[in-house]
């Protein structure tokens, strides 16, 4: 198979659901749209799954109007169409529906899995492209943690646009999530779902150690579909060729954080603090895959600056806890 550049069509799912519409519109999508991200890539579609009452108002946007003149098809796609459609439909089963919709309809081609609540730092996609489609990659996995909205947005605006790596990481570590501090494993919370370990370094960033990472490129070698999100049981058993599962292991080459209401917390963030049972307990209980156990040996470096020795304390702590949660699982 040949996925070098220009052979290779790719196709882009969107699912905008939860409120997330004003987000998208004014400040996901036009991230996604600086120069080196969406620019720099051969679309053949993207394809937006929408409730039926908001397509009208995403027809007018702005936004949307040069996303259409950048790509080669959109696909503005009623989530009601799909049926099976409720109301009080969970976000994640409503997620996982679009989701099968979308790689059953997109056989054959590359894919690039993207969320609504996510900013995007200029470049990412350039080096997506760059150093893995054109290098073959089958599948590309990366970290993402999340920021507080309540936080974040009303200063959103003091970040220069097209956002730059380190000032996006910067400034996400003055807004981060009770979900992402209840997975710092120093912090004086805990997480019932532990699926990503952060080793903190000063003020510069952490350590990530991942066991669920978000498939952001995929060239599946099947059209099968999935009962659970795609960084679950599709990342396992998408690629056969496991060589050709690549892992963004620097915030500089991709860098992207999900923008969470405090109100939206899986995972129960409580007072408390992880410990390697905890993990242990929770990877035992069914929480991992093959690839996932692969996934954790990535160290992830989420920095607003230059990596030095400082980090060296962190790196090996990080190693010392993800080896002994290997070991007991």
């Amino acid at each position: 198979m040949d996925n070098s550049s220009g052979n290779i069509s790719i196709n882009i799912v969107n699912v905008v659901y939860g409120g997330h519409l004003d987000f998208y519109l004014n400040i996901c999508l036009p991230s996604e749209l600086s120069n080196e991200n969406l620019l720099s890539l051969n679309v053949s579609s993207y394809c937006l799954y929408v409730l039926e009452k908001e397509v009208s108002i995403i027809n007018q946007s702005n936004s949307i109007k040069r996303l259409r003149e950048t790509i080669k098809t959109l696909k503005i796609i009623p989530i009601e169409s799909l049926g099976g459609f409720s109301e009080n439909e969970c976000r994640y089963g409503r997620m996982i529906r679009c989701h099968n919709h979308f790689i059953r309809s997109s056989v054959g081609s590359g894919m690039i899995f993207l969320s609504p609540d996510m900013i995007w730092a200029d470049g990412s996609f350039a080096c997506l492209k760059n150093k893995y489609i054109d290098n073959k990659k089958k599948m590309v996995v990366m970290g993402i943690n999340r920021i507080s909205k309540e936080s974040a947005l009303p200063v959103i605006n003091q970040l220069q646009t097209p956002y730059k790596p380190r000032e996006l990481v910067k400034f996400a570590l003055n807004h981060l999530h009770i979900i992402t501090k209840s997975l710092i494993w120093s912090s004086p919370f805990t997480n019932t779902i532990p699926s990503i370990l952060l080793f903190p370094v000063g003020n510069s960033g952490y350590i990530l150690r991942g066991f669920h990472l978000h498939p952001i490129f995929v060239y599946p070698d099947n059209n099968m579909v999935y009962e659970d999100t795609i960084d679950g049981s599709f990342v396992d058993n998408a690629i056969d060729d496991k060589s050709l599962i690549s892992c963004i292991t620097d915030s500089d080459k991709m860098c992207v954080f999900e923008v969470s209401s405090n109100q939206h917390c899986p995972g129960n963030p409580t007072y408390g603090r992880l410990t390697v049972e905890h993990v242990s307990d929770w990877a035992r209980r069914g929480g991992v895959n093959f690839m996932h156990k692969q996934f954790i040996n990535n160290r992830i470096f989420i920095h607003s600056s230059d990596i030095t020795n400082e980090w060296d304390d962190q790196i090996n702590k990080s190693n010392e806890i993800v080896s002994r949660v290997l070991e007991s699982i």
